[in-house]
């Protein structure tokens, strides 16, 4: 047993930098669709790479996020009906849940490297990025994703230290 998961303490550091990023793309894709229809709208300018800088700006807050929610183990579930079952479905439903992650990423993983290789040279018709520039970060998203998951599987070999609060509330529970 080790007593601390150097890759999560790696991925803490690095999350808080992605939550920066997410924030910047969140406001700069807003201001660019601003921008746009205001400059088209009032000024009869069309500003042809609008939206593909305000996609990649989502494209970007997507995919960072996609490794964030693995990051804090927040996505979609019916909590209401994995609340009342018995802890035993729930260590099933758990371990379920991961080896989906782990399939679902695979695919990506496999999707994405088919896609690059087979168009990743072209270029954006209105902004001039490169595929790779354009759609590189789904990569970058991809392998912090993985990342997470292989940094699960090593959370499970770190000794757990008691948890000071549960033992408290035990003690003074038996003195009740």
């Amino acid at each position: 047993m080790i007593k601390k998961n150097p890759l999560r303490t790696m991925l803490d550091w690095v999350e808080k930098i992605f939550f920066v990023i997410q924030a910047v793309c969140l406001y700069a894709s807003i201001a660019t669709v601003v921008v746009t229809v205001l400059a088209r709208e009032l000024f009869k300018i069309s500003i042809v790479w609008g939206y593909e800088i305000a996609c990649w700006f989502v494209i970007i807050l997507l995919f960072l996020g996609m490794a964030g929610n693995l990051h804090h183990r927040r996505n979609l579930s019916v909590t209401f009906v994995f609340d009342i079952i018995n802890p035993v479905a729930q260590k099933f439903l758990q371990v379920l849940h991961f080896l989906v992650e782990v399939v679902v990423i695979c695919m990506m993983a496999v999707g994405f490297q088919t896609w690059i290789t087979k168009v990743g040279g072209g270029k954006l018709p209105a902004s001039g990025f490169t595929n790779i520039q354009y759609y590189g970060i789904i990569g970058v998203g991809i392998l912090f994703s993985v990342l997470e998951l292989i940094c699960e599987i090593v959370d499970l070999a770190v000794k757990k230290e008691p948890n000071k609060a549960s033992e408290a509330s035990e003690g003074e529970e038996e003195t009740v």
